[in-house]
């Protein structure tokens, strides 16, 4: 049985001026909603020149996790209130690429 290879969702944020800590905190309080839904873990890095630009990380269990999050009540909710903190650009949406999953996949590369 091959194994459903985990997805890594990159997403640059804004915050909206004088919401950094009360988005943040959001962002704390909220984590067990997706994880709920199959998110192992999130965490927000901020640009070390552009103090203003954050990326949003967040490690899915599974594309099918991913998918079901992005259709639920629960994520509809969160996306409303996270309206009064932060600006999004796209989300990136990444396979990960482990060496056994290389294997798998017959890539010798690895």
């Amino acid at each position: 049985m091959v194994e459903m290879p985990r997805v890594l969702v990159v997403r640059p944020v804004r915050f909206l001026p004088g919401k950094t800590q009360e988005a943040i905190k959001w962002l704390d309080e909220t984590e067990p909603v997706r994880r709920r839904w199959g998110m192992i873990w999130q965490m927000a890095a901020q640009n070390v020149t552009d103090r203003n630009e954050f990326v949003l990380l967040q490690l899915w269990d599974s594309q099918e996790a991913l998918n079901k999050w992005m259709g639920s009540k629960d994520r509809e909710d969160l996306v409303t209130q996270r309206q009064r903190f932060v600006v999004y650009d796209p989300s990136r949406i990444y396979r990960m690429v482990t060496e056994a999953l290389c294997e798998t996949l017959g890539d010798s590369s690895g």
